[in-house]
């Protein structure tokens, strides 16, 4: 929209109460220094249509200021009756519940203000203060804070789009761990989290990459999920920070609603009628929702202290509920939800999305952009590229931030894992390496590092998202009272603040908090090995604890009992049984002192509990909802999770030691070995060990039941150099199944029945 064209929709402005008033609300709300707005339009206004306080940053102080609205042009026959509403704004009054003086006016016009009117009303009211705005002014103070009055919005929904960004960009700030200009992003690479088990008339495909906005468009109920630091809540503020533009309103209609998971509990009770009242007060949802739709952005579900079954359920009752309501669609983010493989039904409803690592090349172009904007010589940042700290990170933005920061703090000794990672660095920020950071002594140091772990235990121990200001000064003063360090409470809570770039304060809202999670997690890890109160037990796979417990065997490193008793320790549930075979790979990596062969006995122990584990689901030992799964589905589920867990290059060694043992040792039974042996395989490919399945076929052929002979089939063809023995092997699959009706029954059951449904029996080869 060109000038002439604002010019003339400011011009059709007519009516001044239904047309100007909202106008001035939402315009007087966003202009800067302005803190409070109240429309007084009526037959108490005394004056002004709108009182609004404003801040004088110099002197530190409130004014008020009165607005008086007119439609049209204001000439000398009009001026007498703003003067009498400009003396009338001079009276005391009552905003809030405070009784104040106006010490300036302000009258604003749609049209012009002719020179004789101005000084009519000037002399009038001589050594006051008055300010007129007219519509070229006002066409100018839309265009900076109002844009969104140009488009076919509403002043309600613009007024609240711009809002939400305003809070979205408040976030990020408050959270960010890179103190550079600008906003650097790698745009993440998100894929749909499916399991489609292997296809008996087909090659399984590759999980294409996804379009956010375009999915965010079609789908109703997503569910984004990854692991620790990948972005998910920063997704979540880019999505959100799209939807608010004017442009993408106009074309989707979807109105943004963001919370936390925490916060739609405590203070919703999990309602979403709770949840659109909280967000916008007692208007009538039908206004909003006549061309509009609710979305809802609800970040981390993992953050509530539940169990894998109770996030589920929580899940399913939230899309059930959402599922009556044809007026909201859902994004959810949650690390990890293992249960969520066995929810068939669920699964039908939902988009679940995978927030995958960085790829090595995306990992090293984020790297690269922060030393870049930091000033990072080239030279370190090709040192830190070929190390084998680079290859052996967890692929993750809040990885390759803290390392970025580490490298420009000009570290001499970079770390090994990433639990070193978090430890050096929360020595940086705290100040232990840098006097410049205002550290003047090894003692404040050591009692900001007791009192941000205190803070920590608080948060993760007592389920807190954040803490109150004054509880954190408290727990300040309760510390240094009881000992002579020279350091003030105030003093030491500024330094922590200020200059620690793990935690963020709000004080307009009095909130404490860390800026993402896992520092948390790390410390609440470190207070429980320095206190000694760190024991193995279920809580090792409780999706709420496993963070912990891999930090806390981080800062152990060297931990044979540790590793021997989690190998030993019985999940409680199917749930916890299923997350134990997925993080163990973390808590062996965590522990890359203990010796190596302790590390490859327990790696050899997982493996052979995860054979177990699907026998026993086949064989109906173990009840779980993975049994309304197909045979072959299940086999597919069980080596993605696998091969995504322990393909990592520290367990090369490993897979071949325990590969070798396995395949030899005659007390396994046969089909256990087998399961075992292929789970190896896939890793083996996956981490470029192998080229096909040869070892496999030529060495254990005979054991392989039928289930593995397929699998093997469906693998293979993925490969791109397909052996002489892969190929043999393929063929005699086709011969033996062709015209065969015992087989061809055999794998109608395999692939096409739920487990539940069969007897418990091991398909062979006819």
């Amino acid at each position: 929209m060109d000038i002439q064209q604002k010019k003339v929709r400011i011009e059709q402005i007519h009516d001044e109460v239904k047309q100007l008033h909202p106008l001035l609300d939402s315009l007087l709300r966003k202009l800067p220094s302005v803190k409070t707005v109240e429309h007084t339009h009526g037959s108490n206004e005394m004056g002004a249509d709108f009182l609004l306080s404003q801040e004088n940053p110099a002197l530190q102080s409130i004014s008020y200021v009165g607005v008086i609205a007119k439609v049209g042009k204001i000439e000398q026959a009009k001026a007498q009756e703003v003067e009498r509403q400009v003396q009338e704004c001079f009276i005391e009054k009552v905003m809030g519940k405070n009784r104040i003086f106006v010490t300036d006016v302000w009258v604003v016009t749609t049209g012009n203000i002719s020179h004789g009117a101005k000084i009519f009303i000037q002399q009038k009211v001589k050594g006051q203060k008055v300010e007129f705005i007219t519509g070229d002014r006002l066409r100018e103070f839309i265009d900076l804070y109002l844009p969104n009055f140009w488009t076919d919005i509403t002043l309600e929904i613009g007024s609240y789009l711009h809002a939400v960004r305003v809070r979205m960009n408040e976030i990020e700030r408050s959270v960010s761990l890179i103190n550079l200009a600008g906003d650097i992003y790698v745009e993440p690479e998100i894929s749909k989290r499916e399991v489609e088990g292997y296809q008996r008339n087909g090659r399984p495909r590759p999980r294409p990459k996804l379009s956010i906005p375009l999915t965010i468009r079609r789908e109703r109920f997503i569910v984004v999920e990854g692991e620790m630091g990948v972005g998910k809540s920063k997704l979540i503020r880019k999505v959100i920070e799209t939807l608010t533009t004017p442009e993408a309103y106009l074309e989707t209609h979807l109105v943004p609603i963001f919370t936390t998971y925490n916060d739609f509990i405590n203070l919703d009770k999990g309602n979403v009628s709770t949840l659109l009242k909280r967000t916008f007060g007692a208007r009538p949802e039908a206004e909003l929702t006549e061309k509009n739709k609710f979305f809802l952005f609800i970040d981390g579900l993992d953050e509530k202290n539940l169990s894998g079954e109770e996030q589920i359920e929580c899940l399913k009752r939230l899309v059930n509920e959402l599922e009556m309501r044809a007026d909201v669609k859902l994004f959810l983010t949650t690390r990890y939800l293992g249960g969520l493989d066995n929810e068939k039904e669920l699964l039908t409803k939902i988009t679940r999305l995978e927030l995958q690592q960085l790829t090595p090349s995306k990992m090293l172009e984020f790297v690269k952009k922060i030393c870049t904007a930091a000033n990072i010589t080239e030279r370190i940042y090709e040192d830190i590229k070929h190390s084998p700290l680079f290859r052996e990170l967890p692929r993750s933005p809040i990885a390759a931030i803290l390392l970025a920061n580490l490298l420009n703090s000009q570290a001499q000794d970079l770390p090994s894992n990433l639990p070193e990672l978090y430890s050096k660095y929360l020595e940086l920020t705290l100040g232990k390496w840098d006097i410049q950071k205002g550290i003047q002594s090894q003692k404040e140091y050591e009692a900001l590092m007791t009192l941000v772990t205190e803070l920590a235990v608080l948060t993760i121990r007592d389920e807190l998202p954040f803490l109150t200001i004054p509880e954190v000064k408290s727990t300040f003063e309760t510390y240094l009272s009881k000992r002579n360090l020279g350091v003030t409470t105030d003093g030491l809570f500024n330094l922590l603040t200020e200059r620690c770039s793990i935690v963020s304060v709000d004080k307009e809202t009095d909130k404490f908090f860390f800026k993402h999670r896992t520092f948390a997690e790390f410390l609440y890890a470190k207070y429980l090995i320095d206190k000694q109160q760190f024991k193995v037990d279920s809580k090792a796979f409780h999706p709420y604890w496993m963070n912990t417990y891999y930090f806390a065997i981080g800062h152990i490193k060297d931990c044979p009992e540790v590793i021997g008793e989690l190998v030993k320790l019985t999940p409680e549930t199917p749930i916890e049984r299923f997350l134990k075979m997925m993080n163990m790979g973390n808590f062996i990596m965590a522990a890359f002192k203990t010796p190596y062969s302790d590390l490859t006995s327990a790696f050899r122990a997982v493996l052979l509990e995860a054979a177990n584990f699907y026998k026993d689901i086949l064989s109906k030992k173990e009840t779980t909802e993975l049994d309304q799964f197909p045979e072959m589905y299940l086999l597919s589920l069980f080596q993605m999770v696998l091969k995504a867990s322990y393909s990592y290059g520290f367990f090369i060694k490993a897979i071949l030691e325990v590969g070798e043992d396995i395949g030899t040792d005659p007390s396994i039974e046969d089909d256990i070995k087998a399961y075992a042996l292929f789970f190896l395989s896939v890793m083996a490919i996956k981490l470029k060990m192998q080229t096909s399945f040869d070892l496999l076929l030529k060495e254990h052929k005979k054991i392989l039941p039928l289930s593995v002979q397929l699998a093997v089939q469906h693998e293979g063809a993925n490969l791109k150099n397909r052996s002489a023995l892969l190929r043999k092997h393929e063929r005699n699959l086709r011969h033996a199944i062709k015209n065969n009706k015992q087989m061809e029954a055999a794998l109608e059951k395999m692939y096409g029945r739920p487990v539940r449904s069969l007897k418990a029996t091991r398909h062979k080869l006819m």
